[in-house]
């Protein structure tokens, strides 16, 4: 699965952030960088139907409530 690069967790080389019943839940993954600069998740828990939080900030932790909207096109 391919996610970008922004979702990684800042200061932590294999976590992202996904939204799960309204939480953050903090994922650990195993990634490589595709020549564009994408993230190709090879291991982790991460679904095809998680909601990814594109850029999280530090602030941001397991458990804490999210509220969701959808990307404008």
């Amino acid at each position: 699965m391919k996610i970008p690069a922004t979702t990684r967790r800042p200061g932590a080389e294999n976590q992202i952030v996904v939204v799960r019943d309204g939480k953050a839940v903090v994922l650990r993954i195993a990634a490589s960088t595709d020549p564009n600069g994408s993230l190709i998740v090879r291991d982790g828990l991460l679904t095809a139907t998680d909601q990814v939080i594109l850029s999280p900030g530090t602030d941001l932790h397991d458990g804490d409530p999210v509220v969701t909207k959808p990307l404008a096109n």
